[in-house]
């Protein structure tokens, strides 16, 4: 709820706002959670999308090249953290 209550509530590919109450699919976990659990809960690791950029990013990075130049710095940054 911090970064909800924290953060301007627009969407990290568009830019645009996000509206109504604080849904999962409104958070997206640039270092995913299933190859980086030690990272679930860090502010620095997710960003605020509508629920249709959390869709496609999912399915291909490539058509989200913000969240994509993202997680390729954060995987620089972090990639020997827990390993």
């Amino acid at each position: 709820m911090s970064i909800w209550n924290d953060r301007e509530r627009i969407c990290y590919e568009t830019g645009k706002k996000l509206y109504g109450e604080p849904l999962s699919t409104y958070f997206h976990h640039v270092l995913e959670k299933s190859k980086y659990p030690q990272y679930k809960f860090c502010g620095w690791n997710i960003v605020l999308v509508s629920p249709e950029v959390h869709d496609q990013v999912h399915k291909d990075m490539d058509k989200t090249p913000k969240i994509k130049k993202l997680h390729l710095e954060l995987l620089e940054k972090h990639h020997n953290f827990g390993n």
